[in-house]
């Protein structure tokens, strides 16, 4: 299947974590909050604090600088939240997957760009039901492609597949 003429973009760019699931509220917080309160009695991390945090100055910093973690500790954090992620399955945010899969089957692209564990991101897209991102021409190889890759498609402006006239 060759791309839509409809379509503005071949291939869209996704982040993982708190764009396509939802997993720092419901998975890697409480992951944290758990491994305080059994490494570090005492010490507390709001939500609103892990966001901020984590945006800056990013986490290994805000373990350090707030926690005092050295580098056995840090490793410590890394085991205990991949056992804890292991288990636990974030929710796709509501409407990922119709984007998606209109994307697909108009033969286009979908990428993912995360920190995020490859495997995690795999498992959670299927447990998701969302399709798996890639070339729609060559299902279940994942790879890189090029910036230029994902360039607009040429449609004229102020279109789109949805609404022609309207732009999205």
């Amino acid at each position: 299947m060759q791309p839509s003429t409809e379509m503005k973009y071949r291939c869209l760019v996704f982040d993982h974590d708190d764009t396509t699931v939802n997993s720092t509220a419901t998975i890697h917080h409480p992951c944290f909050v758990r491994f305080l309160e059994e490494y570090y009695p005492g010490r507390r991390c709001s939500l609103e604090e892990y966001f901020i945090k984590n945006f800056s100055p990013g986490f290994l910093p805000m373990c350090r600088e707030e926690y005092g973690m050295d580098d056995r500790m840090l490793e410590i954090e890394t085991q205990y939240w991949q056992d804890y992620v292991r288990s636990r399955i974030p929710d796709a945010y509501p409407g990922i997957r119709a984007i998606m899969q209109r994307q697909k089957e108009q033969g286009g692209y979908t990428a993912v760009i995360s920190h995020s564990f490859r495997e995690n991101i795999l498992r959670d897209y299927a447990q998701n039901g969302l399709p798996e991102p890639g070339d729609p021409h060559r299902p279940g190889r994942i790879r890189a492609r090029s910036p230029a890759f994902c360039r607009p498609s040429r449609i004229p402006p102020g279109t789109s597949a949805e609404s022609p006239g309207k732009s999205f």
